[in-house]
């Protein structure tokens, strides 16, 4: 498993433009077209001279774009960017699994395959290329590029995680039996799809914060190309491998200071065409059971067969006792391995949390007590024991934060308040959230997560990590944007007023889990500080406050007053290091 960074460590690029075929009819402007993104990638996007290379025409030939491409291999390194740009012929054949995509290089013959490039040999060879974002763009129309995967239009994604995720992706000009517009593009003396595409490199494809990433870019070309009067081509794209994006353009350097506490969120704009997909998914089904009361014994057994699958699969085997010093590597897998076992469970959570009704909702107090029931105390292990809990830490944040969009604060009490098998045995608490509180606490004092490259330096790095980890899938399923930030902050205060209530009742002292809250706090003034708003909007409704009317604080504004004002001065004594 490889750990990326949240910057690149180097650039590279492979231009390719064939004017001058030796055995198939010539192209006017395809090195041109080579030439002119060869040169704003070396004068607008800062990668090195030395690091781009340009074949033309006879220089074009299968053997040494081969080469030079898989030369690559011997050159990238683990958190550096590729660009393959290739401006020429396409050719496309029937297969019998479907059709099947090929590059016409310099010295290729049009009906001799063998004298061809294949697509899907580029994109399997991009397995022995390390660096974590490649990105091809093809000025040539065939078909068979097998787009694997797309992000939802309008999805929100942080400009750091996309950094460290994996991704190869792809933006083809045309598809089969689509005729080359050689010419007659936006620019002078280039095609119709390239004209656009440095349009768009140049600025017209740039968010307003100041962000061009490969969706973006793509997204926009797409629709320049397939609106042009003088086109006859549909571009297609999206995602080969992996879910990352390539980072074009960044307004805060992508190699300056991984451990700033702030990132950017932008908006992804993608071909819809490409999501259509006639097998329904998991989260279609569950909107279906919850739509109406006719499927409520299928989500019930829906419901318990993902629990029982979750339970069988967070074992011993899966999940063995660590010994030692916690590694980076064995952290990030276990968490990963959480986060996959839980997944359905998740989407569950979210999804009745968000659109259920009160029968549906009850639901959610099943799943958490079933789970919380399977975690087996362990003394002598706190370390291990804590990543047990962190199962329940993260789900509680999915249900946390679906719930609040809704102002559905009945509901987060109920679970909150539920009565599960204590995280401690000697704790006077039972209650859900005294046992997520403790376990949070545990993981925090112990520094699991500063063990994480990204987060060694954050102040809440358990809070940041889940932070960035669980706004894409938040986004994917309830779509709320901008939104996402407030939401996630306001559960934190939340949960850590209700915590420090708890632990003033039952050890006459204020403790609370120290969330993203407690450096926003030292660094922000007015409504910009989440801990602040939070408070002053239950000050100023009192009893008409909608937390107290659904239980929170035992219902009692004077309380929730006295509760706040020790909190607050519990805040100001956090030590951030």
């Amino acid at each position: 498993m490889f750990n990326y960074d949240s910057r690149y460590s180097n650039s590279w690029a492979l231009c390719v433009g064939i004017n001058s075929y030796k055995n198939v009819s010539p192209l006017e402007y395809a090195v041109n077209d080579a030439e002119e993104v060869a040169k704003i990638l070396i004068e607008e996007f800062a990668f090195p001279k030395d690091n781009v290379t340009i074949l033309i025409n006879e220089d074009a030939s299968k053997t040494q774009i081969l080469k030079s491409y898989l030369d690559l291999s011997g050159k990238t390194e683990l958190n550096d960017r590729v660009i393959f740009y290739f401006a020429g012929h396409g050719h496309t054949v029937n297969g019998n699994r479907g059709e099947v995509g090929y590059l016409i290089p310099y010295d290729a013959f049009q009906n001799d395959l063998s004298t061809l490039i294949r697509w899907d040999e580029l994109t399997k060879n991009s397995e022995l290329i390390s660096a974590k974002h490649l990105l091809f763009f093809l000025d040539a129309c065939f078909s068979g590029l097998a787009i694997t995967r797309s992000l939802s239009s309008g999805t929100m994604r942080f400009v750091k995680d996309m950094l460290q995720r994996y991704s190869r992706q792809a933006l083809a000009a045309g598809k089969a039996n689509q005729p080359v517009s050689d010419g007659n593009g936006p620019l002078p003396m280039h095609s119709v799809f390239t004209g656009h595409l440095i349009n768009g490199l140049r600025g017209d494809a740039v968010t307003t914060k100041g962000i061009l990433t490969a969706n973006g870019l793509m997204h926009y070309v797409y629709q320049k190309v397939a609106n042009d009067s003088k086109s006859f081509q549909t571009p297609h794209y999206g995602y080969i491998d992996g879910d990352g994006d390539f980072i074009l353009k960044y307004p805060i350097e992508t190699n300056s200071d991984t451990t700033k506490q702030e990132d950017i969120l932008f908006e992804v704009s993608t071909n819809i065409d490409s999501l259509i997909n006639n097998e329904e998914t998991f989260l279609q089904r569950i909107k279906t059971f919850i739509s109406e009361d006719k499927y409520r014994i299928k989500l019930d057994d829906l419901i318990r067969n993902e629990i029982t699958k979750a339970i069988s699969e967070l074992n011993e085997t899966n999940f063995p006792s660590y010994n030692g010093k916690v590694s980076e590597d064995y952290l990030r897998e276990t968490l990963q391995k959480f986060q996959s076992v839980l997944s359905n469970l998740q989407i569950i959570l979210i999804t009745v949390s968000y659109w259920g009704n009160e029968f549906q909702k009850e639901q959610l107090l099943k799943i958490f007590l079933k789970l919380c029931s399977h975690i087996s105390y362990e003394q002598s292990s706190f370390t291990w024991q804590s990543l047990r809990w962190y199962s329940i830490i993260w789900l509680h944040y999915s249900v946390g934060i679906s719930l609040l969009i809704k102002e559905d604060y009945k509901t987060l009490y109920k679970v909150l308040s539920l009565e599960t098998k204590p995280y401690n045995p000697n704790q006077k608490d039972n209650s859900l959230i005294f046992s997520y509180a403790s376990a949070f606490s545990e993981i925090t004092s112990q520094e699991l997560f500063k063990n994480i490259k990204e987060h060694e330096r954050h102040f809440a790095p358990i809070s940041e990590y889940i932070f960035k980890k669980l706004q894409p899938i938040i986004e994917d399923i309830l779509f709320i944007g901008d939104g996402y930030e407030i939401i996630y902050d306001k559960y934190e205060v939340l949960i850590g007023l209700e915590s420090s209530m708890r632990h003033i009742k039952f050890y006459d002292s204020c403790w609370a889990p120290s969330g993203r809250y407690g450096w926003k706090y030292r660094n922000r003034t007015g409504n910009q500080n989440p801990v602040t708003k939070l408070i002053e909007q239950g000050k100023t409704h009192t009893v008409e406050w909608a937390p107290l009317k659904s239980g929170f604080f035992d219902s009692n504004y004077d309380v929730f007053s006295t509760t706040a004002d020790k909190f607050v001065e519990h805040v100001k004594k956090l030590n951030w290091y």
